[in-house]
């Protein structure tokens, strides 16, 4: 349905990385969950999975995000997904809405590993935590 350069266009667009952090029983304490998020209706959003598909990306489809938000939305979480997700965007195409940089950097810790120990886990909240003091400024 989408050509390669329109779903260049759609990741860039729609696309919205998420990096979140919390407690758990883990070794270093925190737990970091990345993902991104595409919200759009419902038929672009099942034409978009379809196109990710053909790809062997996985996400996952909700007719309702939560209880706060009742639009529909595509997920997609899976570090081998994300990855080959992050391939086929343009990275050289600077994005009006999200913070692909910050995204990245947590991917490459990741895929590196580092955020298995103490110190790599606290160079991620750090770099969520300058996230959020520069949304503020």
């Amino acid at each position: 349905m989408f050509t390669m350069e329109q779903l260049q266009g759609v990741l860039l667009t729609t696309g919205r990385p998420e990096v979140t952090k919390y407690r758990s029983q883990s070794k270093t304490g925190w737990t970091v969950r990345t993902r991104i998020m595409f919200r759009a209706k419902w038929p672009f959003l099942i034409a978009l999975q379809r196109k990710f598909e053909q790809f062997e990306i996985n996400s996952i489809l909700r007719e309702s995000e939560g209880v706060n938000r009742d639009g529909p939305v595509l997920i997609v979480g899976r570090y081998a997904s994300i990855s080959k997700l992050r391939e086929l965007m343009p990275k050289h195409i600077p994005c009006s809405h999200a913070n692909w940089d910050l995204f990245d950097s947590v991917l490459d810790c990741i895929e590196s590993k580092s955020h298995l120990t103490q110190d790599g886990m606290k160079e991620i909240i750090e770099l969520i935590e300058n996230e959020k003091h520069n949304k503020k400024v």
